[in-house]
């Protein structure tokens, strides 16, 4: 017989400002970000049956999305749903029967974090469903195996993120923001742009990166303190960059300047790439201005969204 059914909001998030620093012993770069959560993103519905522990998920993509993998279709280990089911099972002994139906809406491969907060949303309403009583950081530290940018969607709202993305400090967002996401009719692998920004830096013999190569007026920011001050600015002003962007800007006929190129003569004060791509936003005051935005983007055959900054992250309703 049918159990509780909870349904949770697996909200995406942007990179306002992307330093990639050096290669660590284990593999991973040391990273400088800013994450903002926003409120569009993707949505689970998780039904407890019988006791046996078996999952079955189902995904249902909605219309203008980029490519991707089917997530039911993918192997287990790289399937973050079943990844965070299996996490839980292991750590509490939750064996109920589950079924997960998975409403997606965030491209796949945009660099917006639609896996990882889909990982995390499953690792939050499972433990309201099974009782656990994890609070956030336990959560955070639980789902850090499953990937550097899950712990951040524990919390949402806005942090500097350090580390190979694990670390996080909570950050103030003084004014409301709107965004216009674009994303071309593709993805981006991540895997590739790392590979392509380590070439680069190879052949310039040095860490050059989007701040040096004139992408940015402001100097490359180190300092956690420096990038929390400049949040606090107009985002006319914001010294943001991201460091992927010089190595990606002559990808298919240079659509990310085309992209950012566009937003910003829709009035964008400020225009970003989100992580390693394929999802450009400009930064709009609330209203018609971001609506009017998104209409004139939606001509090009971009996928577009308007959406807002999220100060927290919802929370899991049980049905």
């Amino acid at each position: 017989m049918p159990g509780r059914t909870c349904r949770l909001d697996a909200p995406a998030k942007i990179n306002l400002h992307l330093e990639v620093e050096d290669r660590r012993a284990d593999g991973y770069h040391n990273l400088i970000s800013i994450f903002l959560a926003v409120s569009f993103g993707d949505t689970l519905v998780i039904e407890e049956n019988g006791a046996g522990g078996t999952t079955a998920i189902t995904m249902e993509r909605e219309t203008g999305l980029s490519g991707g993998d089917d997530l039911a279709a993918l192997p287990p280990e790289k399937n973050l749903v079943f990844r965070a089911v299996e996490l839980f099972r292991e750590k509490t002994r939750y064996n109920r029967d589950l079924a997960i139906r998975l409403i997606k809406r965030v491209p796949a491969g945009g660099g917006l974090g639609g896996g990882s907060s889909d990982a995390a949303a499953v690792l939050r309403a499972l433990n309201v469903l099974a009782g656990a009583g994890y609070g956030r950081d336990d959560l955070a530290a639980l789902s850090a195996c499953l990937g550097s940018d899950v712990p951040f969607f524990m919390y949402g709202g806005a942090a500097l993120v350090t580390g190979r993305g694990e670390i996080m400090r909570p950050l103030d967002v003084p004014a409301p923001l709107c965004f216009v996401m674009v994303t071309p009719r593709f993805g981006s692998s991540t895997a590739r742009a790392f590979a392509l920004l380590d070439a680069a830096r190879g052949r310039a013999g040095g860490n050059a990166g989007y701040g040096d190569a004139g992408y940015g007026d402001g100097p490359r920011a180190h300092h956690g303190d420096y990038l929390a001050r400049a949040l606090g600015a107009e985002p006319s002003s914001w010294p943001f960059y991201n460091d992927f962007l010089p190595v990606l800007a002559g990808e298919q006929d240079g659509i990310y300047p085309r992209m950012m190129g566009e937003l910003h003569a829709a009035g964008a004060a400020f225009t970003g790439l989100s992580g390693s791509g394929s999802s450009c936003f400009g930064v709009f005051p609330p209203g018609t201005a971001a609506r009017r935005a998104a209409a004139r983007l939606k001509k090009h055959g971009f996928f577009v969204q308007t959406t807002i900054f999220l100060a927290s992250m919802p929370d899991p309703m049980l049905q």
